[in-house]
């Protein structure tokens, strides 16, 4: 299926999958004024940086795009300072952010073989990734107390019409009877796992800790993609494609010390200034 159908095939079954969990639950969907404000600022994340991860994925290999979105943190981090004004890393941290870049300017120098369509490829992942932060931190600041799981029926309220109005004006249409099982199966386990499971574990520990953290999750899924994508996709990774990835891998690793640096430091200054030692858990649960 084109990526644009079956997108908008994918969320029409998690919202009708929601919306029948919904009084299961004994929770419904608000419709205040916080409540919708939240659901479009999720569904930044929920409808724009899905549509342009599926359309980059077209010319991206699998690991490809979980190494460009393993800098979400980084551009969370700088979201977050401009818009609920947290404070940046330390200096390591703001060494690791370039050292990052640079990897990403690689990745663009680096393509081969594709031209431009590899280009477009990343460049609309990389919108995908702006979406997906700002979506986080919009979400962070309006705080409007809505549980988890209305705020993902919520995001599937505001997404799939507007999926299907690009549909409609793009005449990407597919007739079922068109629809492969395999397609048909991977749309279904997107749908429950993808969209509805995931989104609403997503929330809720976005709504449980910092977003910063959350935002830290990404780092684990470059180490698993690149090598399921070689071993199940055939996918290969060139020279120059390896060594842009390790680079941006390095720069994360760099703001992950700076900010464990700066953990490490306000539970030396708590332990300071009570007379007790403050052991990592308890500082923790303090912050």
């Amino acid at each position: 299926m084109p990526p644009l159908f079956s997108g908008a095939v994918r969320l029409t079954i998690s919202l009708l999958l929601g919306v029948a969990i919904l009084p299961l639950l004994k929770q419904r969907v608000e419709f205040t004024r916080p409540a919708v404000q939240s659901y479009f600022a999720a569904s930044l994340g929920a409808f724009g940086a899905m549509l342009l991860t599926y359309y980059g994925a077209q010319f991206v290999p699998s690991g490809l795009i979980s190494v460009l979105f393993g800098i979400t943190p980084i551009i969370t981090m700088i979201m977050s300072f401009y818009i609920l004004q947290e404070p940046l890393p330390r200096p390591l941290g703001r060494v690791g952010i370039i050292v990052s870049l640079c990897g990403l300017i690689a990745l663009f120098a680096g393509k081969q073989g594709s031209g431009d369509v590899q280009l477009h490829g990343i460049a609309s992942l990389l919108g995908a990734n702006l979406c997906f932060s700002l979506s986080a931190v919009l979400l962070k600041k309006i705080d409007a107390g809505v549980p988890p799981f209305p705020t993902t029926v919520g995001a599937l309220i505001v997404s799939t019409p507007a999926f299907w109005v690009l549909i409609y004006l793009t005449d990407s249409f597919v007739a079922p009877s068109l629809w492969s099982l395999k397609s048909q199966l991977g749309i279904l386990h997107l749908s429950l796992f993808g969209s509805l499971v995931g989104w609403f574990a997503y929330y809720y520990i976005l709504a449980k800790t910092s977003i910063t953290s959350v935002s830290l999750v990404t780092l684990i899924v470059p180490l698993f993609a690149v090598w399921i994508g070689i071993a199940f996709n055939d996918e290969t990774l060139s020279y120059s494609q390896s060594l842009a990835s390790i680079t941006i891998l390095a720069g994360l690793g760099m703001f992950i010390a700076a900010k464990r640096q700066a953990s490490a430091s306000r539970t030396t200054a708590d332990s300071g200034v009570t007379g007790d030692a403050v052991s990592p858990v308890k500082g923790a649960s303090a912050r």
